[in-house]
């Protein structure tokens, strides 16, 4: 019966994500998906193609052209595997510390939660990897037992994979360490020595890993001479995009507009519950302690404010901990009423909590199935995708694969749409400026208008939201070299003039 029941569950978990099938892609999507088919072509991820990620998002996007080709489906079915992947490891964890009901339990609300549109988790943004890789590390740590280290070194390897999607798995991860090095302080052997030695031996086993896959990411650029590209995007960029990470989180932590951010709207129930549980759950799950639970659930609010941006796809990083925390408040209820003699309060009270946590996750996924994949990113992200998926099939019927494109802006589903390639290796202004209109003395903006000036695209695509063209340092090259053939305001296409020379060849 469990295999039935655990199967019908991923059957939702499918039938859900494959209604966002057509959904205009978000930003940050379209640039993995463009830099991974220019990557799979042989350009440079950080020399010729320039994000501030880490490289595991774009490998995982490589491997989704090579399955399904170069088209937003093939981002729908990565999503849809890592969620299912996701959900399997919920329910190994969950069986391996509570038992299989409260795994099915917990699985099922999976199902609802892990696609909440208020956390736009539809679609798989870096968080989606950074979760199902975190699901693997737990149900490894659950596996773990003393006197075997296998285990232990699996659930290491995992966290670092997870934070080569994210560097922010990190938090998560040390959470787990000092849960480890903790429990051996109160449990491990008398002597103070042996002790420490214990707690070493764990550390060092579960943090090879980390250094190994890391080491290997290091030698790799280092080997192919671009280890200042990588540096300088992944670790230097990012420690100036976060600023002040202690202060990020102690805002995060102190602002309640934060810690209950609107993004949980979709799944309010659960860090209720897990709230709740938090003061009344057992003391043990299994091989695990209630302050495991608490150590990871605080790792992950950390993984979250750390940036300091709070963006809506940040929060789903607070799934697992939510989701698991309830599936425990659950089983805990349920114990608690059959330990009573008296227990019509109790089943009583028990309903009402039960009855409200479904109704407001099926009434949040019911909302989004009335929707159209257009009406829902509209919802989450505003018109800007509908708009580029539209610019970018119009440059795609008016220019030939050969052509370059240029976008100011941060419309980036104009590339992958269009299938054409940018004139430069930055494309989107919001990573190159972060967030900020740049000022005409911007060295960052003098050194791109070289680039664009250099090897003219074929096509200039201006986008009004990100500053007027007028006063521009690019108003005078347009006006002298590009006639408009096209407005979806904020967008406004031109095209090169004939006779007008091109410095790029779109890589043909």
């Amino acid at each position: 019966m469990t295999p039935l029941i655990f199967f019908s569950i991923a059957v939702i978990t499918v039938f859900l994500r494959l209604h966002s099938l057509g959904e205009p892609l978000e930003h940050d999507l379209a640039i993995y998906g463009y830099f991974a088919h220019y990557m799979l072509g042989g350009e440079l991820l950080y020399t010729e193609l320039w994000d501030h990620k880490p490289p595991g998002i774009f490998l995982a996007y490589m491997a989704a052209e090579l399955l399904w080709g170069y088209d937003a489906s093939a981002i729908t079915y990565t999503g849809i595997v890592f969620t299912v992947i996701s959900l399997a490891f919920l329910f190994l964890f969950l069986k391996e510390i509570a038992g299989v009901n409260t795994a099915l339990l917990g699985s099922a609300i999976w199902a609802l939660a892990s696609n909440a549109l208020s956390l736009e988790a539809n679609q798989p943004n870096a968080e989606l990897f950074l979760n199902a890789f975190t699901l693997m590390a737990l149900w490894s740590l659950a596996k773990h037992r003393e006197g075997e280290w296998r285990f232990l070194f699996l659930c290491g390897a995992f966290f670092a994979v997870a934070s080569t999607f994210k560097t922010v798995a990190i938090f998560p991860f040390a959470a787990v360490c000092l849960y480890l090095v903790l429990q051996v302080s109160k449990t491990g052997p008398p002597p103070p020595r042996a002790r420490l030695k214990e707690g070493a031996g764990k550390l060092a086993v579960i943090l090879l890993p980390c250094v190994l896959v890391w080491a290997g990411v290091f030698s790799y650029f280092a080997l192919a001479g671009r280890f200042g590209d990588f540096w300088g995007a992944v670790f230097e960029y990012n420690r100036g995009y976060a600023g002040n990470i202690a202060l990020n989180v102690w805002n995060y932590f102190t602002d309640p507009r934060l810690l209950f951010h609107l993004a949980q709207k979709d799944i309010w129930p659960l860090p209720l519950l897990s709230l709740v549980w938090v003061f009344v759950g057992r003391k043990e799950y299994g091989p695990l302690r209630r302050s495991f639970f608490i150590l990871f659930l605080a790792g992950c609010m950390v993984a979250v404010a750390s940036p300091g941006k709070y963006f809506y796809h940040y929060y789903q990083l607070l799934l697992p901990p939510f989701v698991v925390m309830s599936a425990l408040f659950f089983r805990d209820m349920v114990e608690h009423i059959q330990a009573k003699k008296n227990a019509r309060l109790a089943m009583a009270l028990s309903s009402i909590i039960v009855l409200y946590t479904s109704g407001h996750l099926f009434y949040s996924q019911g909302t989004y199935l009335r929707m159209t994949p257009t009406e829902i990113s509209a919802k989450k992200y505003g018109p800007k995708p509908a708009l580029a998926y539209e610019v970018g099939s119009f440059i795609k019927g008016v220019s030939s694969p050969c052509d370059t494109v240029f976008e100011w802006g941060t419309g980036a589903g104009i590339y992958y749409y269009s299938q054409r390639k940018s004139a430069v290796n930055t494309t989107s202004l919001y990573a190159l400026f972060e967030g900020r209109v740049p000022k005409k003395g911007d060295p960052r903006l003098k050194r791109l208008y070289a680039d664009v000036t250099a090897a003219p695209p074929a096509v200039f695509v201006w986008d009004g939201s990100s500053g007027e063209l007028r006063g521009s340092v690019f108003e005078e090259f347009i006006s002298e070299r590009y006639d408009r053939i096209g407005e979806y305001p904020p967008f406004f296409v031109y095209e090169r003039r004939h006779g007008e020379s091109s410095g790029g060849d779109g890589g043909c």
